[in-house]
């Protein structure tokens, strides 16, 4: 960029040397910076500290884990927060059904009797609930994973 030099008045341009001889012209500039991104905060995201705001942020962030235009690292976090829960869950449901289905086919094999079948059996069933509820928080970073990879590669 070239340095600012004044510009001497002109006599004959301009008649301010005319009436004002001891004084300088006042040079007007106006400088525009360049725009530099996004203002911040953001008004079109929503303010997560009064509860509509909360409930607003993580519908945000569920659509965009489902739609694909979360960042990546959103994507990574999802699997942090909800997957291995569901991985922790799901191993624990499956240990614990494996040990209840052992004494069920125990009961039937000694035949100690229903209460025992009873037991096992509802035992069983809320093992296979948890389980469930496993494979229901792994589902959602799953999705947005295959979601991303496919409009990355849809892209390419």
């Amino acid at each position: 960029m070239s340095e600012f030099t004044p510009r001497q008045p002109d006599p004959e341009a301009d008649d301010f040397a005319q009436y004002f001889p001891h004084q300088k012209p006042i040079e007007y500039g106006v400088n525009v910076p360049a725009r530099s991104g996004p203002s911040f905060p953001n008004p079109n995201l929503p303010n997560a500290m009064d509860p509509m705001g909360t409930i607003e942020a993580r519908g945000e962030i569920c659509r965009n884990l489902k739609t694909s235009y979360a960042p990546w690292w959103t994507v990574i976090t999802s699997w942090l927060v909800l997957g291995l829960p569901g991985f922790f869950l799901g191993g624990i449901a499956i240990a614990f059904g494996l040990q209840q289905l052992h004494i069920l086919l125990e009961a039937f094999t000694y035949s100690q009797g229903w209460p025992t079948f009873w037991s096992s059996t509802f035992m069983l069933l809320l093992s296979l609930l948890l389980f469930s509820l496993g494979s229901l928080l792994l589902l959602i970073p799953m999705r947005s994973t295959l979601v991303k990879l496919n409009r990355r590669q849809a892209k390419q």
